[in-house]
């Protein structure tokens, strides 16, 4: 049973991890596309707010993580249940 609780936690920190990335690059994506501001001072790189509120979208990758998730905790509850 530890070794199940020990599996479910380094599956967890995979995901996370996953999750995290995943939001960089997008963001990544969206500064290439919406391309930077022009402040008085000069230019400058559009803020991850600004990127938010200007796709006003929810992110896709943390919905899918989501239902992934869920997923694997439907499975425990399956196997604890047994």
């Amino acid at each position: 049973m530890a070794a199940a609780h020990r599996y479910v936690a380094f599956v967890r920190c995979r995901f996370k991890r996953i999750r995290c990335v995943s939001r960089i690059r997008e963001r990544k994506r969206l500064r290439k596309i919406h391309g930077p501001v022009r402040d008085p001072n000069g230019w400058r790189v559009r803020t991850n707010d600004e990127l938010q509120v200007m796709c006003g979208k929810p992110n896709t990758v943390t919905i899918k993580v989501r239902r992934l998730e869920w997923a694997g905790y439907l499975i425990r509850c399956l196997m604890i249940g047994e």
